[in-house]
């Protein structure tokens, strides 16, 4: 074993790279927040300000949501959607259904920004699955109880598999296609100004469990440009999350790296001491 003087040059030393370690971890979790931050910020400017800065301005009349670009109108979304309707939650397995079995949603499928058809669970082989409730590409998807994080949460389907239902905590509808496209309106109820109407409206007691009712979501509140425009602000919306994804990605990555360095200095040092 070495000796005081040197046991204490090894203690110093160790607390002097821990500490550097611990900055660069605090500086890339910076780094994530920052990009979490701006991503978000990317998407509200794109669905309450659009794309091209030139253009004229009007006031929204609704002081949270201010002014928007003045061929825009704002409506609320039941003028935009078909029928709203809650899922079917019978009594499943505790293990996800396979590929070509029945399954029913949880509501955590919607929890990521985008759908997640592994978050279910098999239908017994007893139970006849109503059909009506299956879920197909075009569908919104939204959560009907979660924490007020993620109570009322939206996820829109482009892609999925047959044989998954929706359950009693998720709600489904589609939107009106010459008035909306469902991945804007996605962006938007996930946007700041989506979230804000949601979490004020959500009821329930617990904070584990908030409940929004269908009539709340019929009078959410949305900023509409015309159909193409939608298409466009999403189309580019795509490009920018996917760049803020990777980088977000990438400083991750570095995070999980400086705390594994971190573990292995200190195993090292305190295997020398």
């Amino acid at each position: 074993a070495p000796d005081f003087e040197e046991q204490k040059a090894i203690a110093a030393f160790l607390n002097q790279e821990t500490a550097k370690i611990d900055a660069l971890v605090a500086e890339q979790q910076r780094l994530i927040e920052l990009l979490k931050e701006k991503r978000q910020a990317v998407i509200s400017h794109a669905v309450t300000k659009g794309l091209d800065p030139t253009v004229p301005m009007k006031p929204s009349g609704i002081e949270w949501l201010g002014d928007i670009p003045a061929h825009w109108n704002v409506l609320r979304l039941k003028y935009a959607i078909g029928k709203l309707e809650q899922g079917w939650s019978p009594q499943c397995e505790s293990e996800p259904a396979a590929e070509d079995e029945w399954g029913v949603l949880k509501v955590g499928c919607g929890n990521r920004d985008h759908f997640d058809p592994s978050e279910q669970k098999a239908l017994p082989p007893n139970i006849e699955p109503l059909k009506e409730y299956e879920i197909q590409p075009g569908d919104i998807l939204m959560s009907r109880g979660n924490t007020l994080e993620l109570v009322g949460l939206a996820t829109f389907i482009e892609h999925t598999r047959p044989k998954l239902l929706i359950s009693d905590l998720l709600y489904r509808f589609r939107p009106l296609t010459k008035r909306a496209d469902g991945s804007f309106v996605v962006y938007f109820l996930r946007s700041p100004q989506g979230r804000t109407q949601i979490e004020r409206e959500a009821t329930g007691t617990s904070a584990s469990m908030k409940k929004i009712g269908q009539s709340t979501i019929r009078e959410l509140v949305l900023a509409f440009p015309p159909i193409q425009e939608q298409r466009e602000i999403v189309s580019q919306l795509r490009i920018s999350v996917a760049k803020f994804d990777t980088l977000t990605a990438e400083a991750e990555r570095a995070e999980r790296r400086h705390h594994a360095l971190g573990r292995c200095q200190s195993r090292s040092e305190e295997r020398r001491v």
